[in-house]
């Protein structure tokens, strides 16, 4: 499951195209069904993903989180022009318990809120997990946030 999320704001309304680098093209999205087995049909207006390709899509009510989906099959629309149908895999479930963790760094002492989806049964591992996705040096114990790995990796340079 963490696989498939991705710590990243796509736009409300949008879909991202991944490139290999991991950067990407905003199309607008037309339609999203989710299927059986983590199978997932997205339409999209603009750009052209595609197969072996990620999308990001928004998590419905977050703010920086995206599920992660993979290309499988493209096919063109007619209608409208521009348009696109594709079969992506993702994950095998119906709702995201999307959660909200206030963490302070231990070194600058900064508050920052985080969100993270909570995908088993272990609430704080999977908090711990998210910030370290995030770029945050985490534990259930400590906590440093990116800035103050930043400075420390340069100090030790």
């Amino acid at each position: 499951m963490i696989a498939y999320i991705c710590y990243e704001k796509t736009p409300a309304g949008k879909i991202q195209l991944l490139n290999s680098q991991g950067h990407g093209v905003l199309a607008d999205t037309l339609a999203v069904k989710a299927g059986p087995n983590g199978g997932y049909e997205v339409q999209g207006k603009g750009g052209l993903p595609e197969v072996c390709q990620h999308l990001l899509l928004p998590v419905k009510g977050s703010m920086n989180t995206s599920l992660k989906l993979q290309v499988l099959a493209v096919e063109t629309l007619i209608n409208p022009s521009g348009a696109w149908k594709a079969s992506c895999q993702g994950p095998d479930v119906k709702e995201f318990s999307l959660r909200r963790l206030d963490v302070s760094c231990d070194e600058c002492h900064v508050a920052s809120q985080l969100e993270f989806v909570e995908y088993s049964q272990h609430q704080q591992e999977d908090a711990v997990a998210a910030l370290q996705m995030q770029g945050w040096l985490a534990s259930s114990q400590k906590q440093i946030c990116p800035s103050c790995i930043k400075k420390k990796t340069a100090l030790d340079d």
